[in-house]
């Protein structure tokens, strides 16, 4: 990617949620006036969350319970809907999964059928980000990967940002259960993946010459545009600090405060 590429040549801008537009339930300065100078100046801008605790239509309505109302569910990305994309592309119909009730039904929905006990017939094994992980889900889905069934996890974040500047553990923390008590390690599915940025060419319509991915993440947002060679833009205003950098191979294109700060630069 060529480091001199100007912000005002991005065709496509792809937004991480948590830490980056808001963190919890409080909406960061800037987001609103930023929207509305994409859709006034006709630029495409989609969300992309690894977090598959909740659907896009549950994105939405938080979006539009802090006061984004220029969205639509379409906009919106989830590592859920990786994951299902990806296991229909090769065929896995019976899964055991351990997920949240909305993912859960996200997967009904997608055709799949769920197995929550042992000695059923499995396709593959998936982990999600799980509020409701308990010993039990953690103990089926490791005795499958154990007999040898494949295993996935929507995304690897460790842990999930929320208010006060805390944090709750992810689905790479429920994942690393499981991989401990099967010895097997899972497959990623989210950010920054090979299946999630050719899912994100797909579905934006845009080449990789005119997409930048805004997030506060260095392992995730940000490794995945520096891994698959476009444009990355890190926020401040999350889990990314300005001290992360000295010691990381991930070097973001851009590095901002803030959305607030992204969106002054883009206007100027």
């Amino acid at each position: 990617m060529d480091n001199k590429i100007s912000l005002k040549d991005i065709e496509c801008f792809v937004f991480d949620m948590d830490g980056t537009l808001y963190s919890g339930e409080l909406l960061f300065d800037g987001v609103k006036e930023l929207f509305r100078y994409f859709i006034e100046k006709q630029i495409k801008f989609y969300f992309l969350t690894n977090n598959s605790s909740k659907t896009g239509q549950e994105y939405l309505n938080k979006l539009i319970r802090l006061g984004i109302h220029n969205v639509n569910v379409k906009q919106i990305i989830t590592s859920g809907d990786i994951t299902i994309n990806y296991l229909k592309k090769y065929g896995y119909k019976k899964v055991c999964l351990v997920g949240t009730r909305e993912l859960e039904n996200q997967f009904i929905y997608a055709g799949f059928k769920l197995v929550k006990k042992k000695f059923q017939q499995v396709d593959c094994v998936v982990v999600g980000f799980d509020t409701s992980f308990d010993y039990y889900k953690g103990d089926v889905a490791s005795f499958y990967v154990r007999k040898g069934a494949p295993f996935y996890a929507t995304n690897e974040d460790l842990v999930c940002p929320i208010e006060n500047g805390e944090f709750i553990p992810d689905c790479g923390a429920v994942t690393s259960f499981i991989e401990k008590a099967s010895g097997s390690v899972a497959r990623y599915l989210g950010k920054p993946s090979s299946e999630t940025y050719e899912y994100l060419v797909n579905f934006t319509k845009v080449s990789k010459e005119k997409l930048a991915i805004v997030g506060d993440r260095l392992y995730t947002d940000l490794a995945i545009g520096i891994k698959h060679d476009f444009c990355s833009i890190g926020v401040l205003s999350g889990e990314l600090k300005m001290e992360d950098l000295k010691s990381s191979v991930i070097k973001p294109l851009f590095i901002f405060d803030n959305i607030e700060a992204l969106y002054k630069a883009l206007v100027k």
